[in-house]
């Protein structure tokens, strides 16, 4: 969260897709349909990052959302 209130959300499988948004159950819609847009357009979808892989700084967190 950056000190405006406004969160960003990142997707370590796709570093192309960036959102920030104020609202974390938006920003979380919105990445989620980003990446159903990018796994259906995929020649080949990337391999998911294990969590205990995914390097985390102070006030971040890891969500886990569902695609199809």
């Amino acid at each position: 969260t950056q000190p405006n209130g406004v969160m960003s959300f990142l997707v370590p499988d796709f570093p192309h897709i960036v959102m920030e948004n104020m609202d974390f159950q938006c920003g979380i819609q919105l990445v989620r349909e980003k990446i159903s847009d990018e796994v259906l357009t995929s020649f080949v979808p990337p391999v998911p990052t294990p969590a205990e892989q995914i390097p985390l700084t102070g006030n971040q967190m890891i969500v886990q959302v569902a695609a199809t």
